[in-house]
């Protein structure tokens, strides 16, 4: 597990310190939430760097964006 600091949570973007490797954009980036003891897709991974690896937000515009792409 790592910690995402509120400092690097955007709008649209996260940046996180897990490791990520090649090949691993498009993966699903999760938050366990404790009370309801199941993980929750908070993002998708987009990029690494040395410094932090970034994730595109599930937020309402993407899901409407994802969902809209299925009609």
């Amino acid at each position: 597990s790592c910690e995402v600091h509120a400092e690097n949570i955007g709008t649209d973007y996260f940046q996180y310190d897990c490791d990520t490797f090649p090949g691993s954009s498009g993966s699903s980036v999760y938050a366990y939430d404790n009370a309801a003891k199941q993980r929750v897709i908070t993002g998708v991974n987009v990029a690494e760097s040395p410094d932090a690896n970034t994730a595109v937000r599930l937020n309402a515009a993407n899901i409407e964006w994802i969902n809209s792409l299925y009609k």
